[in-house]
């Protein structure tokens, strides 16, 4: 009884600070109320809604998803600014679904908080504020060093490969070799703006005024950028006969690489509040 009455007066007062039609308004409340309760077997009511944040957090997070005219169509996009922030946070958040809708641009994101929760990386609960103010700069220093040194890899990878081939693979399909080439600019061009985007990505989670699932979701989709660029660079320079299912490996590898290092930042910051 305790559990569903706590449970309910958060989500009571979630509703009431929330703006969306009624449709939308139902299905946000249903699905919150069924998040709550799934965190609550390994939580409790307390702490299920501890993890979840404030209330107005959770109304904007759920104005932002659901508010979202396509969220229920096949292929969702989102291109507004003022959604950018709320989807960058979803696609970190270790209760959401696997899947949430792309931050930028038509079609979805692998949820990295909800892989690195499934790697044993972090819990429910981990990204609160005490974490977030026990992570040390020089953390987050480490981090950004983490997504450089691939990125950095990439540009020279890419550099070689433009200064010394005559031509370089363009387009491979998924199950056979490239079946177009072009010159080496236009095919290292990919990889160098992979990199180049990585970079800035995590950059920009050392931003102080950020929250810790912005700064997560930066630096991991920066490690997963990362990676991406260094995997396309390295296929380009000497793999042009590898079939383009190799690609879809690394990617896979790099969504793999950028949980754990979300799952070191946030265990650096978990360390040190359990210390205390």
């Amino acid at each position: 009884m305790q559990t569903t009455t706590r449970i309910d007066s958060y989500a009571d007062e979630v509703a009431r600070l929330l703006r969306l039609p009624r449709r939308a308004r139902a299905a946000a409340l249903a699905d919150l109320r069924g998040g709550l309760r799934a965190a609550a077997l390994d939580l409790g009511a307390e702490g299920a809604v501890h993890s979840f944040g404030p209330p107005p957090a959770t109304a904007e997070r759920l104005e932002a998803e659901y508010g979202d005219p396509f969220r229920r169509s096949w292929l969702p996009f989102g291109l507004s600014p003022g959604t950018v922030g709320a989807r960058a946070r979803a696609a970190i958040d270790p209760t959401g679904p696997w899947f949430v809708p792309r931050v930028v641009g038509i079609g979805w994101d692998l949820n990295l908080g909800r892989l690195a929760r499934a790697l044993g990386l972090v819990g429910f609960d981990d990204l609160d504020g005490d974490v977030a103010a026990a992570i040390s700069a020089s953390t987050w220093r480490w981090a950004l060093a983490a997504v450089s040194v691939p990125a950095g890899l990439a540009v020279v990878v890419a550099t070689s490969g433009m200064s010394t081939m005559t031509a370089a693979p363009a387009h491979r399909p998924l199950f056979g070799p490239a079946d177009r080439w072009a010159s080496p600019s236009e095919a290292f061009a990919p990889a160098v703006l992979f990199a180049v985007a990585a970079q800035g990505l995590a950059l920009t989670a050392l931003w102080p005024r950020f929250d810790l699932p912005l700064k997560l979701a930066l630096v991991g989709f920066g490690s997963a950028g990362a990676a991406m660029a260094l995997s396309a660079a390295i296929m380009t320079r000497w793999f042009g006969h590898a079939p383009g299912i190799w690609s879809l490996l690394a990617l896979a590898a790099g969504a793999v690489g950028a949980a754990y290092l979300i799952g070191a930042i946030v265990r650096t910051g978990r360390d040190r509040v359990l210390d205390c």
